[in-house]
């Protein structure tokens, strides 16, 4: 009797742990909502689209960029109900190409907001010039409000496998990119173990990009993370990616429990 009343005793302390392991697992971060925009045939200094964010609570707002210029604009400035976002980083390549002589830069950015506003309310991303361009808004529950974001890391190249490689990433943290592609074909397609958000091509047939965003959950205990994509030809891309923090760092996460026959006893 003494055995089974143990057994017992053990069973419900399991049960109350795997409820609370649930429970702490479940204040990780949470994706919220995705809305995206090009600025379609022509080039333009500006685009405005709507993004809807819920009631949930650590609320972070992520805004990825994507540019093709024949003149080095940059973000002016990109704003969420009117509401000013925080630039994060950026990346550049330039790109060159013979008969007919054409040259320009692809640059992706990426901006956040953190406890943005709940509700519709209008993304707006102005340009200090006119260019083709996309841009691809995603929201987050659960995110730390203190230290929302960790380094941001960038590359750039001319290849058919743009990518980009983010460290130390803690597990519980999620990844996310945006990279901007030169011209409108070929596709490109995200990579292995990444969620793709958006990816979007302009259609100027002058200047035109590609502009794509996804997400990555940090690994088991953590480490690094590539961001990557493919085509099937060698083009101009720019690159950058960071790690999103979790409001609860110490959330945890239940792999297996198992438990012998015999501690039941007779």
């Amino acid at each position: 009797m003494i055995k089974r009343t143990s057994f017992f005793l053990i069973l419900v302390s399991f049960l109350v742990c795997f409820i609370s392991l649930a429970q702490v697992q479940a204040q990780g971060i949470n994706l919220d909502g995705i809305s995206s925009a090009d600025t379609g045939g022509s080039a333009s200094n500006s685009l405005t689209f709507s993004h809807t964010i819920g009631a949930g609570t650590d609320r972070l707002l992520v805004v990825g960029v994507s540019i093709n210029i024949n003149n080095f604009y940059t973000v002016a400035s990109v704003t969420y109900g009117g509401t000013p976002l925080v630039n994060v980083g950026a990346s550049s390549r330039f790109w060159l190409q013979f008969g007919p002589l054409q040259f320009g830069w692809v640059r992706s950015e990426i901006w956040m907001l953190v406890a943005p506003a709940t509700g519709a309310n209008d993304v707006v991303v102005t340009l200090s010039g006119s260019a083709n361009f996309v841009a691809g808004a995603i929201s987050f529950t659960g995110v730390n409000q203190t230290a929302p974001l960790g380094s941001f890391f960038s590359a750039n190249g001319n290849s058919n496998a743009p990518n980009v490689t983010v460290t130390g990433v803690l597990e519980g943290e999620v990844v996310i990119d945006t990279v901007a592609r030169r011209n409108a074909s070929p596709a490109i397609s995200v990579g292995s173990g990444q969620t793709q958000r958006w990816n979007i091509a302009t259609s100027s047939g002058t200047a035109d990009v590609i502009g794509a965003g996804s997400t990555e959950p940090g690994p088991d205990g953590g480490g690094s993370v590539t961001m990557d994509w493919s085509s099937t030809s060698s083009l101009a891309w720019a690159i950058g990616a960071v790690a999103i923090k979790p409001a609860n760092p110490t959330a945890v996460k239940l792999v297996s429990f198992s438990a012998a026959a015999r501690d039941a006893g007779a």
